[in-house]
């Protein structure tokens, strides 16, 4: 089932440094040969008996330039040895990955990929493809593509996978996509041109030559051919009983809909026999489209994220039936450290024990194009009216040349895992135009500063919709097996945050006393922590936060310390297990790991 997150944070965190962040090189070129429209996938899953997560993007997301997949297995905070596979092997097919899944049981060792292969290049027709990856080493072992195209195209057409889950129970994968009547360069994000349809297309373990397909067919404008007619399929989620597959995405609808462009949603059988599929009337300026959908495991009604090319994303909740049970909610982002917001776009939600946790990419206006990962919590998943009032960024990149907040308006080009109070980032690395890549952020206790993360607010409001049906036929296609090729090792990347490296305690008690730069540990016991802090000036601001082993915050308090040393004491009922200290005074911060006794 898509994003199948195992791994345990417990066991991992004290490998290294606490908090995480690593920016992972793919590509360096000249930034003309590079535009940004999708990053790298994670997942979770098991390999060898061991938890881990997994990334998997390509070089360059650029279609012209592409021709290399990469692939890194995560140990916790530990980079394993990962993959640059050639998946091309002739000198003008070019191919690019949109998304990545792994097998959820132990018991495979393999992880499966989709997007778009150009057979003659990508100035040629482009088509959707199926790749098997070695789970331990990255490594893809075969690949297929599927002769799906745009019906009745005259000239070149293009179909991607935007989404890829696979059924233990049908032993089958599912992807799900859009198919366009031209190039993809050709359909301009700025002002759309052309057509498309949705799919989705089911491929049997037993038989990778062999699929079927469902096709969405959006309506008909007046003005056509020169308006664009829109339809793209772009998130599945498997019920966990795997009897149904819920769908998202946007479509065409212009009969008694105020304007043309409006999110999709429904359910197919492991069959892709339709029992629902509908259109959500959005007023004519909200123009959304469905980017994530997933199950309320408590009643099996759909949660919807849904993206716009110009305002603030936005969720709704359906019944299992396709009514509305909660009207859609949109959630404005500004002012992360003082800078002018651009616009807000959600890439994944995480639905746990009645809250959603939702990750995101968001864009500074400014003097420079800035992109900022973020994360941001509804604590009350029943009443999408009483999100957070504020979001947490992770990482600060500049945009890259191309259409990439136009593209993020309408597909999900980021992601991120959540299990076990972990939440797991991947998005944009872009050293400054100069090499390209991916930054990987673990957000459990993530340490604040300078260059680390920012605080944002949010502001909240509902509008209302309706809805209609969706038309859809069935297909056949064939499938064709390529070679590939082998290609270097994945290097390992450097660790940022925080700036001072963290320091481990091995003995315990009152008399214990470890040293930092700017504070020292004295000790701890069954009411709390013993710590000095230290100031070489007359008004020093220090803030201290105690974290347990799954990230959750313990204690947090601000001293104020005039020159010299302050000892204090953080009163809380200790416990026999991990903790973890962060000491910032406003321009470094040292962590330190620590036992409780009892």
């Amino acid at each position: 089932m898509k994003k199948l997150s195992l791994f345990l944070l417990v066991g991992l965190i004290g490998l290294t440094g606490f908090s995480q962040r690593f920016k992972v090189e793919t590509f360096t070129a000249n930034p003309l040969d590079y535009k940004k429209h999708y990053s790298h996938s994670i997942e979770g899953g098991i390999a060898n008996n061991q938890l881990r997560q997994f990334v998997a993007g390509n070089v360059t997301d650029w279609g012209f330039y592409n021709k290399e997949v990469t692939g890194h297995p995560i140990d916790g905070i530990n980079f394993l040895p990962g993959k640059r596979a050639y998946l091309p092997v002739n000198g003008d097919d070019r191919a690019q990955l949109t998304d990545f899944t792994i097998y959820p049981t132990d018991d495979y060792q393999y992880g499966a990929g989709t997007g778009v292969y150009y057979p003659n290049g990508s100035a040629g027709n482009g088509y959707p493809f199926y790749g098997k990856y070695d789970k331990v080493t990255m490594e893809i072992i075969d690949v297929w593509y599927y002769n799906i195209t745009y019906p009745g195209s005259q000239e070149y057409a293009n179909a991607v996978g935007l989404r890829i889950v696979y059924s233990h129970v049908e032993r089958a994968f599912y992807i799900s996509g859009i198919m366009a009547d031209r190039l993809f360069e050709d359909v301009n994000m700025n002002n759309i041109i052309g057509k498309s349809k949705g799919f989705i297309m089911k491929i049997e373990e037993i038989d990778l030559r062999n699929a079927q397909v469902l096709v969405f067919e959006p309506d008909n404008l007046p003005g056509a051919p020169n308006d664009p007619i829109l339809c793209a399929v772009t998130d599945l989620e498997i019920s966990a009983d795997e009897s149904e597959i819920a769908f998202t995405g946007m479509t065409t609808k212009e009969t008694g809909f105020d304007g043309y462009y409006h999110p999709m949603v429904g359910i197919i059988d492991m069959d892709l026999n339709v029992q629902w599929s509908n259109v959500y009337n959005f007023p004519a300026v909200d123009r959304y489209s469905g980017v994530d959908v997933e199950y309320n495991t408590t009643n099996d009604n759909l949660f919807v994220l849904l993206n716009s090319s110009r305002y603030p994303f936005a969720m709704m909740e359906l019944n299992n039936n396709g009514t509305i049970n909660q009207q859609p909610v949109k959630y404005e982002f500004s002012d992360p450290a003082s800078f002018e917001l651009g616009s807000a776009r959600a890439h994944k939600m995480h639905y746990i024990n009645g809250a959603i946790t939702i990750t995101g990419n968001c864009f500074v206006d400014g003097t420079t194009q800035d992109q900022l990962l973020f994360s941001y919590e509804i604590p009350v998943a029943s009443n999408l009216l009483l999100g957070n009032n504020s979001y947490y960024t992770y990482s600060r990149e500049l945009v890259p040349l191309g259409s990439q907040k136009q593209v993020t308006g309408y597909w999900a080009s980021e992601n991120s895992i959540y299990q076990d109070g972990n939440l797991s980032i991947v998005g944009i690395y872009n050293n400054n135009n100069q090499s390209f890549g991916y930054t990987f952020i673990q957000v459990n206790g993530f340490v604040g500063g300078p260059g680390c993360s920012e605080t944002g607010d949010v502001s909240i409001t509902g509008f209302a919709t309706s809805k209609d049906n969706q038309a859809t036929s069935l297909d056949d296609c064939r499938g064709f097996e390529f070679d590939r090729g082998h290609g270097s090792s994945q290097p390992e990347p450097p660790q940022e945050c925080p700036t001072v490296g963290e320091k481990s305690a091995e003995a315990f008690g009152n008399s214990t006393v470890i040293n930092g730069n700017f504070w020292h540990f004295k000790g701890i016991d069954t009411q709390g922590i013993h710590a000095v802090l230290i100031s070489e000036n007359s008004n020093a601001v220090y803030e201290v936060n105690i974290f347990d082993v799954v990230g959750r915050k313990i204690v947090s308090s601000t001293y104020n310390v005039s020159e010299g040393q302050s000892e204090i004491y953080l009163e809380f009922a200790t416990k026999a297990e991990m903790y973890i200290i962060s000491v910032s005074n406003g321009s470094q911060t040292e962590t330190l790991k620590v036992m409780g006794k009892r």
